[in-house]
């Protein structure tokens, strides 16, 4: 859209990156800025465009999804999971934007300088995981590796430039349906009656679920300090033994009572995601835990064809809450 002048229509579709991952928007205004700097009216726009989709964002999620901030968490996930990948995720990306640079016109355009300038900081916020949690480093590979694709447009070949367009159509649409949940929800009506059951619970003691799952619950709830995970894992606190219950939700060996005391567990709720790819079988088979609530339920499939063991939030599934004696 910048690149046909269409600068309020450009300023907007980057506002409403907000509602796709609302940490897209702070990793962009260095290279926004960099770039975009005597494009005034663009740089305008956009920043009202935040403030108003930061307001409306604020309005229908509530203060409770920015509650308990601690940034510090999503650095231990992500080395926890990923950390002996980054090397690995940080070479692919050196092998794809290197030759970008070499391929795209020199002269390059705000358009084009901006993806550069994204590269470059976005690869240094890859090699500065240990020391700034700030700057989500797991959230620049996937950034990058769109950017870089973005900057393959510059490259003077008219085959390329149609191809990307219609990849970034395809890209576009899949974002659409799983950023809003279409085609696979993480949550269903079901859910929400079991988070609904849950917030009626008066016992204290905390609340374990996996990463995707509490997030809703939390925003739902307002049980803020009672619940081990997290999605946005920045927003838990210092007490989540984020490790310990993600080891346990995926049926790792461990000193089980040992974690029951330390983390003073009293519910486990489980949806099909833990249900049906093999995890919280520790959850489920243990000695320790009542199943207090459960509501089977069948979900169609966007896509039919697709078995369940990929598709495991369609079909036949069950959600329940289990409470610890």
């Amino acid at each position: 859209l910048l690149f046909l002048n269409k600068e309020k229509l450009g300023a907007f579709f980057y506002a409403i990156g907000l509602l796709w991952n609302y940490f897209f928007v702070l990793i962009c205004v260095i290279p926004l800025f960099l770039a975009f700097n005597k494009k005034k009216k663009f740089l305008f726009n956009a920043i009202i465009g935040i403030l108003l989709i930061g307001l409306f964002y604020l309005f229908t999620k509530g203060f409770n999804a920015f509650a308990s901030q601690n940034p510090s968490i999503g650095i231990d996930l992500t080395l926890f999971n990923l950390g002996q990948f980054i090397p690995v995720f940080f070479s692919l990306i050196i092998l794809l934007a290197v030759p970008v640079f070499f391929f795209t016109k020199r002269q390059a355009r705000e358009e084009i300088k901006f993806f550069e300038w994204f590269l470059v900081l976005g690869m240094l916020s890859i090699l500065a995981l240990i020391v700034s949690p700030f700057l989500r480093p797991w959230e620049q590979i996937k950034f990058i590796a769109l950017s870089s694709t973005v900057l393959l447009t510059a490259i003077p070949s008219n085959f390329f430039k149609k191809y990307l367009v219609f990849l970034g159509a395809v890209l576009l649409v899949f974002s659409l349906l799983f950023s809003f949940q279409s085609a696979f929800p993480r949550i269903t009506k079901i859910d929400l009656n079991a988070i609904d059951f849950l917030k009626s619970l008066d016992e204290k003691g905390t609340i374990l679920a996996e990463p995707s799952f509490s997030e809703h619950i939390r925003i739902e709830t307002g049980l803020n300090e009672r619940i081990l995970t997290s999605l946005y894992f920045e927003n838990k606190g210092k007490n989540s033994y984020l490790e310990e219950s993600i080891a346990f939700l995926q049926n790792e060996e461990m000193n089980q009572q040992e974690f029951f005391e330390k983390t003073n567990l009293k519910y486990l709720i489980l949806n099909y995601e833990d249900l049906e790819t093999g995890k919280a079988l520790n959850a489920r088979n243990s000695s320790e835990f009542n199943k207090i609530y459960s509501l089977n339920y069948y979900q169609p499939c966007l896509f039919s064809f697709i078995p369940k063991n990929l598709a495991y939030s369609c079909y036949a599934n069950e959600t329940m809450i289990l409470e610890r004696n």
